[in-house]
């Protein structure tokens, strides 16, 4: 419900049931204060209530559904007439969520010697009732967790933390990943609204199980970033060696506000939604490891290239002293080794050397040329 004309600003509220009788019920609304306004506007765009069993439509693997939402969409508004206090009903358009997905992936942010970090990017894949060309701005509500996980066997797990949380979005914002930890960590960046096409190439989404759920879904809001880390390894006896972890988890996300295009015509709807949990593990389960070798050569590459930050060149430039200082030592040891690496060096000096030749004739062609230019100016003038 929005407490204004539009539906900006719109939340979600409790009821508390006050009486009823037959099919009528009254409910208060927890949360709201009548205003001292002459005006006052309760924009309604959904009701919620608890998902059953056998009666709803069961969510896709790995997802909950807590609460279904139906469609009101009234604007009831409140007035002054002449010291009676009159009331006015009016249909509003809403947009209604027809097939949703939620879920997160896990990137990698870097480590240290007792610590390794990632991001998990939590996102609502969506498709409308509308034939939407462009979304916006986007209202997300949801809740979330932050878990302290003891792995030991018998410590139990502790919810350090747990709120609710509703964040607004626009399609021209970015979200950005970047290092934590000592070293080895990779830089992210997306869009925080993409269409899926755009979500599964440039995610570089594979999975069949997950192209499934995709596959009939038309956006993707990235709405929410959260940190994950795990130190160890510990050792206890009986137990050995185990790590703790702490990660947070969302549940309950609803969409609640859609701006959008369609036909050319802006349009500022709520929404009809359910509540609807992500599960436990990300949609990369394979890609969030860090992978050694892949981030040594993407270090030197980056050298080479010219967009290696500081700790990409420091790592680069470490590696290149160590197999510098390797090379001599394999040769020693394996002298087929060192006679093809003689073989190589001299190739490669080779190849430099007619290297440095073609640059530097083709920067000195120029002033060749005026030289030549002159000199044949002189000789016609002698002549």
């Amino acid at each position: 419900m929005s407490l204004s004309e539009s539906v900006d600003g719109t939340e979600l509220y409790d009821l508390t049931l006050l009486s009823s009788s037959g099919v009528f019920c009254k409910y208060l609304v927890n949360g709201v204060t009548v205003a001292a306004d002459e005006t006052r506007y309760y924009n309604i765009s959904s009701i919620y209530r608890a998902w059953i069993q056998g009666i709803d439509e069961p969510p896709a693997d790995g997802q909950t559904i807590n609460e279904v939402s139906f469609k009101v969409g009234k604007l009831f508004t409140a007035f002054s007439d002449n010291g009676t206090v009159k009331y006015s009903c009016l249909g509003q358009e809403v947009v209604e969520i027809t097939s949703k997905y939620c879920g997160f992936i896990n990137y990698w942010e870097g480590t240290n010697p007792w610590t390794e970090f990632k991001c998990d990017a939590h996102f609502i894949a969506f498709n409308t009732d509308k034939d939407i060309d462009r979304v916006k701005n986007a209202d997300v509500e949801f809740y979330w967790k932050t878990i302290k996980e003891n792995n030991n066997g018998y410590g139990k797990d502790t919810v350090i933390f747990e709120g609710k949380k509703t964040v607004s979005l626009n399609d021209v914002e970015k979200a950005t990943v970047t290092h934590r930890g000592w070293f080895l960590g990779n830089v992210y960046s997306w869009k925080r609204i993409r269409t899926v096409e755009q979500f599964i190439k440039e995610e570089n989404i594979t999975d069949k199980t997950v192209l499934d759920n995709l596959k009939d879904k038309a956006f993707v809001l990235n709405f929410f970033e959260t940190e994950y880390s795990k130190t160890g390894p510990y050792s206890e006896p009986l137990v050995g060696h185990y790590y703790k972890s702490t990660y947070s988890r969302l549940y309950d996300e609803t969409i609640l506000r859609l701006e959008f295009e369609k036909d050319g015509k802006t349009y500022n709807l709520g929404c009809v939604d359910n509540k609807q949990s992500e599960p436990n593990d990300p949609i990369n389960p394979n890609k969030s490891d860090f992978n050694f070798f892949q981030y040594i050569w993407n270090c030197l590459v980056k050298l080479f290239t010219g967009k290696a930050d500081t700790i990409e060149t420091i790592v680069a430039i470490f590696v290149l002293f160590v197999v510098v200082a390797l090379l001599p030592i394999l040769g020693f040891i394996f002298p087929m080794f060192g006679r093809g690496l003689l073989w190589l060096l001299k190739g490669v000096a080779y190849v430099v050397k007619y290297l440095f030749i073609a640059i530097w004739y083709i920067i000195s062609a120029p002033f060749r040329l005026i030289i030549w230019l002159v000199n044949r100016k002189d000789d016609n003038q002698n002549e």
